[in-house]
């Protein structure tokens, strides 16, 4: 990863601590001794910008995520899919193969936006929101709680232009806002409340 000829393609890794997927042993991002010694390792054979994936189904997701920034992680993506459970009510059998699994969508929005805010004011870091965003209001909205970046999934499903739509509707936006740009919306929700900022 630290090779001139990489470093052109790749602009940062990702290290998923978080699938909820796991059929046996114990995520990394549960608990923080383990995700501190996960990112410190990478953190020793990766030169380019590392960012920590973490899990919602945590007890303390601030507790977390400075282990990661202790651990030498840049930034935090926040968070993955939560814990969910299909049933065929026929059988009485898991949908999944693996029993278990993550679920996405609208309902994970509060759930993303909470852990946003809590692990920005705990760590200071960059954060990439991830869960339940499907509109330029959301987005405005886990930007003030301290994402600089969003990540859209699940609504691309049901409307594979949305980001196109986001990315129009955005400077609307921050007009109303009266912000000069979305930089200023960053953080905003640990700002004292004083008025639109410019």
């Amino acid at each position: 990863f630290t090779t001139k000829a990489t470093a052109t393609v790749v602009g940062a890794v990702e290290l998923n601590l978080s699938c909820p997927n796991v059929e046996s042993g114990f995520p990394f991002a549960k608990s923080p001794d383990l995700a501190s010694r996960c990112v410190r390792l990478v953190r020793e054979h990766v030169a380019l910008p590392l960012l920590a994936k973490l899990s919602p189904n945590v007890a303390d997701i601030a507790e977390i995520a400075l282990a990661c920034k202790e651990g030498g992680a840049d930034a935090l993506t926040l968070s993955n899919t939560a814990l969910g459970l299909a049933l065929d009510w026929r059988t009485g059998r898991p949908r999944l193969g693996g029993g278990h699994g993550g679920f996405s969508g609208p309902a994970l929005k509060p759930q993303a936006m909470y852990l946003v805010f809590t692990a920005f004011k705990k760590t200071g870091l960059p954060i990439v929101a991830s869960g339940g965003a499907e509109s330029a209001e959301d987005v405005m909205e886990f930007l003030a709680a301290g994402a600089r970046a969003v990540q859209i999934g699940t609504a691309t499903f049901r409307n594979p232009f949305v980001m196109r739509e986001i990315v129009r509707r955005l400077p609307e936006l921050l007009q109303q806002s009266g912000l000069a740009s979305l930089e200023a919306q960053i953080g905003r929700a640990h700002r004292p409340a004083s008025g639109a900022q410019a």
